[in-house]
């Protein structure tokens, strides 16, 4: 399990390190076309188009992964589980987006929008990107879920980095601007759309169910309420800047929140090989997939806590690096961005209980009080901190949505995670912390700075080792399986 695991996620996370990459580096040319202020516009429309998509995603792809599987339902009909589901996907998506472009229609013609400087075809734009993002995240989880990495990097290869090429090219070549940025994601959508459905062509059908698409619909919808609290305690925080303060605000939390992207971006290859792994391995292994749960998850929490503390201990020389100086203060964002989406990765691992006891309710309630927490916490921190204080209260919440998941997966599936590991782990998120203060209030040249940091990180992982947080025989055999993956690329 751990081996197949690993391979997977290496291959998964090697689709999304290419555009990440990319991206990344791309982003140094984006902020020095786009002003802090534009970015914070682009970041608005972002969570409009965010919410748009998680009422239109409907939990679909969750209700397909899991029936798919199912040991009480024959293979046979895994075809019309597929399709139903992304017939539903089309139908209803297309639905909530005409809402959503009419509700945005009335808003321009009040003068909403403009009162947060967004512009009403900016916006139309991001939401024609809605539709066929969700085909193209349909195909991927049919892809994972018959464990074809290789089918998901050459779909997201396509889409991404045509995405990016276009990106650049309308943005820095042809001049659309703000625009440049969503119609290049369009256009790159629209051509790979076609192409991921003829590589599950095997798995669908015209054999649509009413009967499958009620079920997917009932196991789904919970989603909706849980994708709407994550919305809002992803969102709420830029919208409460841009009215507290300004989009300048709003700009520094989002350029921070794209330094966290390479922690989401392991999250996402960790967690598309890890759902159908685990439904399988407990069809397949019974009696022992639990201890096999305890082992992944210490290995993960140790790897992405490693991983949030070098970041957030290297964002200053990142960002100096990589942004115009009007970008330097978003670092103390970036500090607790990192660790927020630290957080948001454990939960792949503490909300797998929930799951798989099928209780997605509980994923609703659960984000809808993080919600709130978040909200209350950004109303007393933004107008004292601006995006410091923002980026403050998405890590707590996230801590608090993680702490909930775990509480509910030990009671309603009995899962073990080892209570020192977690003590362990957040006494040195918290001890790094520090250190990035302190190490910021000292005047040091960015070569001595560089030099400091990487010993610090050399310690925290020597310490994790010592510990056994992080066991020696793990990385021998990651840096086995790594050595082995480059020599079959290059073959």
């Amino acid at each position: 399990m751990i081996k197949s695991l690993l391979k997977d996620t290496i291959v998964y996370g090697f689709a999304d390190f290419i555009f990440k990459f990319v991206a990344f580096f791309t982003f140094p040319v984006f902020t020095r076309i786009f002003s802090v202020d534009e970015y914070g516009v682009l970041s608005l429309v972002t969570t409009i188009v965010g919410v748009s998509s998680m009422i239109s995603v409907c939990g679909v792809n969750n209700a397909v992964s899991r029936k798919y599987y199912d040991p009480n339902i024959d293979e046979s009909e895994r075809p019309s589980i597929v399709s139903s589901g992304l017939f539903f996907q089309i139908c209803w998506s297309f639905l909530i987006n005409a809402i959503v472009f009419f509700i945005a229609f009335i808003a321009n013609k009040l003068d909403i929008l403009s009162k947060f400087g967004i512009p009403l075809d900016l916006l139309a734009l991001g939401i024609f990107t809605i539709i066929p993002t969700l085909i193209i995240t349909f195909i991927n989880d049919v892809t994972r879920l018959h464990f074809k990495p290789w089918r998901f990097f050459w779909i997201s290869s396509v889409k991404n980095l045509l995405g990016v090429l276009l990106n650049l090219v309308l943005v820095v070549f042809l001049g659309f601007h703000l625009n440049g940025f969503f119609l290049g994601t369009l256009i790159a959508l629209s051509v790979a759309a076609p192409f991921g459905l003829f590589l599950i062509k095997k798995d669908l059908t015209f054999k649509i169910s009413l009967q499958w698409i009620k079920k997917i619909f009932a196991y789904g919808y919970p989603f909706i309420y849980m994708g709407l609290a994550y919305w809002v305690f992803q969102s709420a925080d830029k919208w409460m800047l841009s009215l507290f303060k300004d989009n300048t605000q709003t700009g520094y939390y989002s350029v921070a929140a794209r330094f966290a992207t390479i922690i989401f971006f392991l999250n996402s290859a960790f967690g598309k090989a890890w759902s159908p792994i685990v439904v399988k391995t407990m069809k397949d292994y019974p009696d022992t997939y639990r201890e096999k749960y305890k082992t992944l998850s210490k290995l993960w929490l140790a790897f992405l806590c490693t991983v949030g503390i070098a970041l957030a201990l290297l964002g200053k020389e990142l960002l100096e690096l990589l942004t115009p100086e009007e970008y330097w203060p978003a670092y103390f964002s970036v500090i607790f961005l990192c660790f927020s989406a630290v957080f948001m990765g454990s939960t792949q691992i503490t909300a797998i209980g929930i799951s798989l006891s099928k209780k997605t309710k509980i994923f609703a309630l659960s984000s809808w009080i993080a919600a709130m927490i978040n909200i209350l916490l950004n109303l007393a921190l933004i107008p004292v901190l601006g995006s410091v204080g923002a980026s403050i209260s998405t890590c707590i919440t996230y801590l608090i949505l993680t702490g909930i998941y775990l509480h509910f997966s030990k009671k309603y599936f009995q899962i073990s995670i080892d209570k020192i590991l977690i003590v362990k782990l957040l006494l040195m998120i918290g001890i790094s912390i520090v250190l990035c203060f302190v190490l910021q209030s000292i005047s040091l040249n960015t070569v001595a700075a560089i030099l400091i940091k990487l010993i610090i990180i050399f310690l925290i992982v020597s310490a994790f080792v010592h510990q056994n947080v992080i066991e020696k025989k793990w990385l021998s055999k990651g840096k086995s399986l790594v050595i082995e993956k480059i020599r079959q690329l290059k073959r």
